[in-house]
């Protein structure tokens, strides 16, 4: 399943409302028992639990105080600018309450990523928090590859929502990198924002790049 969201999953999108409408399912009749275990459930109603298995996604974190930007997605053969190797994949789950309230849980190991120099997310070809305004891709294929990469390597990357009045999402990618001119650097990366009436307010943007002994 594809589902390119650059930069973030809205809180509204893939990680909260996924493929429903929130709507409870109807009482499992007598002897029987409700299934919360599967991939890519029906829409309509909407189950209380959804899981969606191999979502590709890509995302952009940044971190102003320390001017660094964290990018997942492959720096080769890009899908994004013309070539044929596929975006990383993340298993989303959506659990829904009664009362309209939502937490999404998204996660992906062994991700894409790549830390660069800047936190201009402009000089990405981003516009917006967590670019989800938009993208130039002529500046983006340009850039990933190009002089302000300090790191790239795998790590695991876990994102966590909540859709109750003011709706957060927590995002913490982690591991270990390979430095452009040498060594390895352990990445932490923790990001916090608030969603409210479709603006995205960043509270932490908090980038750690450390030597590896």
């Amino acid at each position: 399943m594809r589902a390119i969201a650059l930069a973030s999953t809205l809180l509204t999108a893939a990680t909260l409302t996924g493929c429903s409408d929130g709507t409870p399912t109807a009482p499992a009749e007598r002897g029987s028992h409700p299934t919360f275990d599967f991939t890519n459930g029906p829409s309509n109603p909407g189950p209380i639990v959804v899981r969606l298995a191999g979502v590709e996604l890509a995302h952009v974190d940044n971190d102003p105080s320390r001017g660094l930007m964290t990018i997942q997605t492959p720096t080769s053969n890009n899908p994004l600018c013309g070539g044929t190797a596929s975006l990383d994949q993340f298993d989303i789950q959506r659990v829904s309450t009664l009362n309209g309230s939502a937490s999404g849980h998204q996660v992906g190991t062994n991700q894409n990523t790549a830390v660069y120099g800047t936190a201009d997310l402009g000089e990405a070809g981003f516009t917006g928090v967590f670019g989800t305004e938009g993208l130039d891709p002529a500046v983006f294929c340009s850039f990933i590859n190009g002089p302000k990469k300090i790191a790239e390597g795998p790590a695991r990357w876990e994102q966590i929502g909540v859709q109750a009045g003011t709706n957060t999402i927590e995002r913490r990618p982690e591991g270990m990198l390979t430095a452009v001119g040498g060594g390895t650097l352990h990445l932490t990366d923790r990001q916090v924002v608030s969603v409210q009436g479709g603006v995205i307010v960043p509270i932490v943007e908090d980038i750690l790049l450390e030597p590896v002994p």
